[in-house]
């Protein structure tokens, strides 16, 4: 059975027959006709064209063609077709001759002299080697069958070629010519003494890149498109000693305008791929360094600071590689291959949706690192919070039951670290974990994690390794001793209903009014005086306007050093500052009704509770450390 590309066969045989690419649909009908009675022997596929509905066939064949810009039509009443102009003949005629080239290397390139029916002036373009070829050469979006027409300098013949040729074949093209060059008369010794004049010190390597180009015509083709910066500076220097030998000549050879026309172009081909080759090893260098500083800490990123990498001379990536092509990098990183089960980079949505990437190397090592900072966080915060809930004789739901506790856990972990919360996804974490190599040391620690039979995540106190009634527990043996007392408990309760809760006094007031109580002993009310005199005057310190109240004070310190914008999440990271300042008081609270704090010890107790991972996120410093400083000079003074 037929197919169109035998309809392109019949056209070109049409073609040439007439010596005319205009022609009339009916016409062309019946030239197919007789062009299949002939070849039906040597051709039977082509009998269905001769057959009843051949002319139906061949007028598909001819629609497909115009489709794909072979050829154009002209239409008459009722938009039926009436004549073709196979406009691909004469591109069709060019590739034809320089295939012949590839088999007798002795034929010139094709004009106008080659060709029995002249190339129409309308299907060429025409190109000044010396002033626009490279336009054409890097030209990604013209027609591949479009025809240019090259003309020379120095009276150096023109001749014709297509796009698809220029940008494909021609380094094959022109070395073959080249090498027919230095193979005639003693070329090639006279090309080597000219060339080691040039390159002086590089003798060898001059003779091995001729041989080369003699006899290896495949190994010598990557020395142009991707050369060193000596075969760079060979071939152009090459070429340029060819041009000036014949460009002074004018009555040239047939080959010798075919050594010029090679010449030429082999010089304008090197420094094409000379730039191509550079950005291709300035792409990948910079590709490399983008994987190399995904690996590197702080690990996770966002799309704007991985446009801010630089190389070691501080050169922004983004003078090297436009911000599209680190997109589309990113994007393919990002896209597992046939392969892979999981991609080199996985994308993390943190709070406030803000995406973050991590190489896939990277993902465990850091999941892990994080979630054991933020379990001791969790566990010194918690411990706090259910002290003073203990102390105030508050009980909360979570501190009694394990899914409450979860909820809670929960919570805590989202708004002390989003990341670990978005990596502990369980499709994505365990993506991350089947599809790469681990050791087994991190494979194990994350697979506690899943609970397989429901396909899904392990309640948090498992992941944190938190136990609800151990840490009560721990918060229970923070109390003060006569709270685990139940007769002298009793006692201290009386008092404690006259007087404000934990949330307004500090535990450890209560311990040393307690202690008073069961001892009977007196506190001494100069010694309480003075102790509150140096108080107020280490408070006076913070208080910036005359008449200000530390409560003031402390307010606006909190609204400049608060990152949170969600309420809540502000009242929560406040209870936790608070909570940690009451828990570093507590065990100098009864020295400190004898001693007032120096200036200096409030500030060391300060930059204890600030250096703490939990307020890692809190970007005014001084402001912190000033609201600590006062909040426990507040705690002190009642």
């Amino acid at each position: 059975m037929s197919s169109v590309n035998d309809a392109v066969r019949i056209l070109h045989a049409y073609v040439r027959k007439t010596g005319n690419p205009h022609m009339s649909l009916e016409n062309f009908i019946g030239f197919a006709v007789k062009f299949v009675e002939r070849f039906k022997e040597e051709q039977p596929d082509l009998v269905d064209l001769a057959a009843g509905d051949g002319a139906q066939r061949i007028l598909e064949y001819v629609k497909k063609l115009e489709e794909q810009n072979w050829l154009t039509t002209e239409r008459g009443p009722g938009d039926e077709i009436t004549s073709i102009y196979y406009r691909s003949f004469f591109a069709a005629e060019i590739k034809a001759w320089y295939t012949k080239i590839g088999e007798d290397r002795e034929l010139p390139f094709p004009n106008d002299e080659q060709f029995k029916l002249p190339v129409p002036s309308g299907l060429v373009k025409t190109v000044q080697v010396d002033q626009s070829v490279m336009e054409w050469l890097s030209n990604e979006n013209a027609d591949p069958q479009q025809i240019l027409h090259l003309r020379f300098p120095d009276n150096v013949r023109d001749m014709y070629i297509t796009i698809d040729i220029l940008q494909n074949q021609l380094p094959t093209l022109a070395l073959g010519r080249i090498r027919e060059y230095l193979r005639s008369e003693k070329n090639a010794s006279y090309m080597e003494s000219k060339l080691r004049a040039v390159f002086r010190t590089r003798d060898v390597l001059v003779h091995e890149l001729i041989q080369t180009a003699l006899t290896k015509p495949e190994e010598v083709i990557q020395t142009v498109v991707k050369p060193n910066e000596f075969q760079f500076h060979f071939w152009t220097q090459l070429s340029s000693i060819i041009v000036k030998d014949f460009s002074k000549k004018n009555d040239k050879l047939d080959s010798e305008h075919g050594y010029c026309q090679a010449a030429y172009m082999l010089g304008y081909l090197s420094v094409y791929h000379k730039g191509v080759h550079q950005k291709v090893q300035e792409r990948e260098s910079t590709i490399k360094l983008i994987t190399d500083k995904l690996v590197q800490p702080p690990f996770l990123f966002t799309i704007p600071q991985v446009y801010e990498f630089s190389d070691d001379k501080g050169v922004p990536i983004t003078k090297k590689l436009p911000r599209e092509q680190i997109n589309d990098l990113i994007e393919e990183m990002m896209t597992p291959q046939e392969d892979e089960a999981v991609s080199k980079l996985v994308s993390i949505n943190t709070d406030n949706n803000r995406a973050m990437i991590i190489h896939r190397s990277q993902y465990i090592p850091v999941l892990l690192k994080r979630l054991s900072k933020l379990s001791r966080t969790i566990q010194q915060l918690t411990i706090g919070r259910m002290t003073d809930l203990l102390y105030d004789n508050i009980s909360k739901p979570w501190m009694k039951d394990d899914e409450e506790f979860d909820t809670y856990l929960r919570d805590l972990v989202f708004e002390h670290d989003s990341v670990v919360f978005a990596m502990l996804e369980f499709r994505v974490l365990f993506l991350v974990v089947d599809g790469q190599e681990l050791p087994a040391v991190q494979r194990e620690a994350v697979y506690r994690f899943f609970d397989r039979q429901r396909s899904t995540m392990m309640p948090w106190r498992v992941i944190l390794s938190l136990d609800r009634e151990r840490l009560l527990k721990d918060a229970k043996l923070r109390l003060p001793l006569w709270m685990l007392i139940p007769i002298i408990r009793g006692i201290v309760r009386l008092f404690m209903k006259k007087r404000p809760k934990r949330s307004e006094a500090s535990a450890s007031d209560a311990t040393a009014m307690a202690l008073s109580a069961a001892t009977s002993v007196q506190s001494r009310a100069e010694q309480l005086k003075e102790y509150k005199e140096k108080i107020a005057q280490l408070t006076n310190r913070y208080l910036t306007a005359s008449g200000q109240s530390p409560q003031a004070r402390l307010e606006e310190l909190h609204k400049q050093w608060n990152p949170l914008i969600e309420k809540q999440a502000r009242t929560n990271l406040v209870e936790d500052v608070q909570s940690l300042c009451r828990d570093t008081l507590r065990k100098m609270r009864l020295t400190a009704r004898k001693i007032p704090p120096t200036p200096e010890r409030i500030r060391e107790l300060s930059t204890r509770i600030a250096g703490n991972s939990a307020f890692d996120r809190i970007r005014d410093r001084q402001a912190f450390q000033s609201y600590l400083e006062l909040y426990m000079l507040q705690i002190l003074s009642k």
